[in-house]
């Protein structure tokens, strides 16, 4: 992506040149044919402009030799290795820099509790570095151990490390790079997650800053605002921030922050093909970059300035250079990390099961359940039999990993649970697990949400705190699945971090708590032992509902309120209507899941505007009026679907579905004409 020129005043005309694009050859060709001018328009260059280079990673998570993903062979520190050093040689004021969230996701940290990824970075010549959450989890005196070996600059503005000196002592808050011939000056400032102290159980005192002055929203910038303040008065003009956020903090940064002119930003693994612009008028723009995880991609981020600090977008680029097979090794990094990998070998070597097929790795973005997850939670339910366990769950963050097609191996599933975790399994009241299960689904998809198994709930994230699950369903001692009621109890397993207060989760009223003493990889080993083999399931237990049906219209205008109001973004609208005796989850079809058990279809692929006049068509010739008071236990679901013509199987495909609705709410959203069942007199259309 190329962005276009402007002082921090022009941001209209950068704005439009943002929106134009230059092959990433472009760079090479200008070098080239400035080479070829004569010396006389070359002093015409002006001398002020700068030029800085930075090659980022983040998220590596231990991911130091190559892994097959889909069948492909990616990622591999060897390979990053030599992509760094060829781009080093060919770009002047060239910076290597790594946005957190090193440790954590192979047995290489699992046995050598970081030891292997801070060596690397200095062999591969790093020069900042800043610290995500996952570096805190073998302890805050562990990881001031494995730092205090850096040959880079730790960086982080927003932690405080005062109670941890081990940690002070390696850390700045931020750095300043002089660089060129010239001598040029770019600060650098890091920072860490606002949400560390609910991600990092074992910080040994290392907490967040915040100014307790400010209100909640502010105080965590301001630490961060006040070392760029810092910078900007000993007159650095440029300035760049290292961030283990995620985009969404990013872009608060960047929107708060004026002075900052890019974000090198890790956590929320996204996958960044061009910059994320955030335009903050006056102050001009701010880009947002980041990698995606484990090594797949090197980004490379050229940022020209003029003599005032500004960002001359015309002249700046970005892009992501694949990891993959095609890339030589080093031999040096190959070899350290082939000698610290040789003890891991039997992993590798260890049948366990084979996969019938992918659970992939985009299960962070479902908001309903996942394939892997539900094994998992399987997993844990199975291993907590002998605890009365009814219900076993799991939360995102806590898997690292995805399962191709082909063999399972002891070296996965320690991949896939890395953490030292235990299952905890506790009995706890409707009413906990239920606002529980409410804070799973109420925040941004990603760590906190939960896996289950043993219990089918749908939820509307439209609805107020406090009542977005629509209902959620146990099975009894005789296998019927029976709503979660407040005051009954329930025997629950899960991880110990979640169960702890881990992601924010509250269990602190469980009685009857206990603990397994084994790893949680365990239980999945044993799992998995059991299973001649294992095959992804379509989602069966968590429905995610968007919006309630306020309102069919009897002319050819539907009106859908709520979330649904955006249907007008979704190519090809159809409506279906199923229906069902229970409540349930169900997959109606690949895409579509609705809160119902075994629905049956009504009507399907209706065009909206015939929508209405169907429905009561339907309900007239199968529903009469005498039938109402029987058919209290019936519910309906409506669905919207579309699908782009051009390209049907495209990501624009989208299916959304009301929550479970009752005979008389159908038909008096449809406008029918209904009678009241005890009474006979005619109720009044709505």
């Amino acid at each position: 992506m190329t962005t276009g020129t402007t002082t921090r005043g022009q941001s209209k005309r950068l704005k439009s040149l943002l929106l134009s694009t230059l092959p990433a050859f472009t760079l090479s060709m200008l070098i080239l044919l400035a080479a070829s001018l004569p010396h006389a328009c070359a002093d015409k260059i002006p001398a002020t402009e700068f030029t800085l280079t930075i090659l980022h990673t983040n998220d590596l998570h231990s991911h130091a030799e190559p892994f097959l993903e889909r069948g492909k062979n990616v990622g591999g520190m060897a390979r990053i290795a030599h992509l760094l050093r060829k781009l080093k040689k060919e770009n002047k004021n060239c910076l290597t820099i790594d946005a957190g969230d090193i440790f954590q996701g192979t047995p290489l940290f699992t046995r050598y509790k970081g030891e292997v990824e801070v060596e690397l970075l200095n062999k591969l010549g790093y020069d900042l570095y800043t610290i995500g959450n996952h570096e805190f989890d073998e302890g805050g005196i562990n990881l001031a151990d494995k730092l205090a070996r850096a040959r880079f600059d730790v960086i982080c503005a927003n932690l405080d490390a005062a109670q941890l000196p081990a940690l002070a002592r390696v850390m700045k808050p931020s750095v300043i790079k002089e660089l060129g011939d010239s001598k040029v000056k770019v600060g650098f400032v890091g920072a860490i997650t606002p949400d560390i102290e609910s991600l990092s159980m074992r910080r040994d005192g290392a907490r967040l800053k915040r100014d307790a002055t400010k209100a909640k929203e502010a105080a965590w910038l301001a630490p961060i605002q006040e070392e760029v303040s810092k910078l900007k008065d000993q007159g650095i003009d440029k300035i760049i921030l290292v961030t283990h956020c995620g985009v969404d903090y990013d872009k608060v940064i960047a929107e708060n922050i004026a002075e900052v002119d890019a974000i090198i930003g890790g956590h929320s693994h996204s996958r960044l093909s061009e910059p994320v612009l955030v335009n903050r008028g006056e102050a001009g723009p701010c880009l947002i970059v980041q990698t995606g995880s484990y090594g797949r991609s090197l980004g490379q981020l050229q940022l020209t300035f003029d003599k005032n600090g500004s960002v001359l977008p015309e002249k700046s680029k970005y892009r992501l250079l694949a990891v993959n097979d095609r890339l030589p090794e080093e031999p040096d990094v190959k070899a350290y990390i082939d000698k610290m990998a040789e003890p891991l070998k039997i992993l590798k070597e260890t049948v366990l099961t084979r996969a019938d097929g992918n659970f992939d790795n985009s299960w962070r973005l479902y908001r309903h359940d996942s394939a892997l997850g539900d094994l998992i939670a399987d997993a844990f339910l199975d291993a907590g039999q002998s605890q009365g366990v009814q219900v076993a769950m799991e939360n995102r963050g806590g898997i690292r990993s995805f399962i191709d097609r082909g063999p399972i191996t002891l070296e996965k599933i320690e991949e896939i649970l890395p953490f030292d975790n235990h299952l905890a399994c506790a009995t706890v009241t409707g009413k906990s697990l239920l606002r529980n299960l409410e804070h799973s689904v109420a925040g941004s998809l990603g760590g906190r949400f939960l896996d289950v198994s043993g219990i089918k709930f749908a939820y509307d994230i439209e609805k107020a705190p406090g009542s977005r699950i629509v209902f959620a369903l146990v099975k009894d001692k005789e296998g019927n699945w029976k709503r979660v009621e407040d005051a009954a109890t329930y025997r629950i397993g899960m991880t110990d971090y979640s169960f702890n207060g881990g992601e924010g989760y509250d269990f602190s009223s469980a009685a009857d708590v206990t603990y397994s003493q084994e790893k949680l990889n365990e239980p999945l080993r044993r799992f998995f032992l059991k299973q001649k083999s294992v095959r992804p399931q379509a989602p069966n237990r968590i429905c995610a509902t968007v919006g309630a049906l306020t309102g069919f219209l009897t002319s050819k205008t539907i009106v859908l309120g709520g979330g649904l109001s955006f249907i007008s973004k979704i190519p090809n609208q159809r409506l279906s209507l199923y229906r069902s005796n229970e409540l349930g989850v169900t997959t109606i079809r690949p895409g579509i899941v609705v809160p119902l058990a075994a629905p049956q279809v009504v009507l399907e692929n209706i065009e909206k505007e015939d929508f209405p006049v169907r429905v009561r068509s339907y309900l007239n010739r199968e529903r009469p009026a005498r039938e109402l008071q029987a058919a209290g236990s019936e519910y309906y679901v409506v669905v919207l679907s579309g699908s782009n013509e051009k390209n049907p199987e495209s990501r624009s495909r989208r299916a959304y579905s009301s929550i479970p609705i009752s005979t008389y709410d159908l038909e008096r959203l449809t406008g029918t004409n209904l009678h009241d069942t005890k009474t006979g007199r005619s109720l009044e259309r709505h």
